[in-house]
């Protein structure tokens, strides 16, 4: 009926976020990546098991595939057992070796999809791993950066009257929802219309990130948070104690570096040295540069 993973393709329409999925990332297996080596996996939440998944590697010499092995239950029906391959790719590494990827298996339209990706992910009430494209899924900190659009249109409409030119960016703002000033006022003049209609005690941090939420989001231990901290590498906002927003984006970086065994000197020596190379954004960095 369409072939492997091509299921109720027609009626997925609401946009699904990755945190409500299940996640098969291929840094949890790279330990296991050898040839007849089975493994499984298991996902908890509350501390209470939610998924288990057996995992058989198979290869001629190096690793090809991942058998995928699990059950599922369907409303209504009984338990459901799936068996599947996922087929692997490689890149060859700066230093040397290779990294490994997986080949989305879904068929969305009686074609295999074959993206390669890092993560794969199974979405509630779906029955087959795919990647993140094929399911259409968003990350919640993406909805939830305009989930405020709607309402700082309409105060920027009721606030006309008081000041013809305010914009939707202006009352974002004021109510640090924003972390830059817009242009068109100074900030002494947004903060006196703050302060003027009743607004200084709202929370100018309401976006920012604790350090459970920074690790949650970006995949850092709160041990490697600490280590990054002490070397000065991510440092939260005086006195608040929070991370900014855009600091998110700066861990997962640091995260795939320590996962590919950078030293915490290694990469502050690339953090500070890269900008006095050719190319400072190389992505990426080539450990053999800054190994100390």
């Amino acid at each position: 009926m369409g072939g492997l993973g091509s299921t109720r393709w027609a009626w997925y329409n609401k946009k699904t976020q990755v945190e409500e999925c299940i996640k098969l990332s291929i840094s949890n297996i790279k330990g296991s990546l050898k040839p007849r080596c089975l493994t499984s996996l298991t996902w908890s939440q509350g501390g209470e098991k939610i998924a288990n998944i057996g995992l058989l590697i198979q290869g001629s010499g190096d690793p090809e595939v991942v058998w995928l092995m699990y059950s599922a239950f369907r409303a209504g029906s009984e338990e459901k057992k799936y068996e599947y391959p996922v087929y692997l790719q490689t890149t060859p590494l700066p230093w040397g070796g290779h990294r490994y990827w997986f080949s989305c298996p879904l068929k969305p339209r009686g074609i295999i999809c074959g993206r390669r990706v890092k993560d794969l992910y199974l979405p509630p009430g779906y029955e087959i791993f795919g990647c993140r494209h094929c399911y259409d899924l968003t990350y919640r900190s993406s909805q939830e950066a305009h989930k405020f659009d709607s309402f700082h249109r309409m105060m920027a409409g009721v606030m006309h009257d008081f000041s013809p030119h305010m914009t939707p960016e202006d009352v974002a703002y004021i109510l640090g929802d924003r972390l830059k000033p817009p242009p068109g006022y100074s900030e002494r003049e947004l903060m006196d219309i703050k302060n003027k209609f009743g607004w200084e005690d709202l929370d100018p941090h309401s976006n920012y990130l604790t350090d459970k939420e920074l690790c949650e989001r970006s995949g850092l231990s709160k041990n490697d948070l600490k280590r990054l901290e002490e070397a000065r590498l991510l440092l939260p906002d005086r006195p608040s104690n929070l991370y900014r927003p855009k600091l998110l984006s700066w861990a997962k970086k640091l995260v795939f570096l320590i996962d590919e065994a950078w030293s915490i000197p290694e990469i502050k020596a690339w953090s500070k040295g890269r900008w006095n190379t050719n190319n400072p954004r190389l992505w990426p960095p080539c450990r053999e540069d800054w190994k100390t």
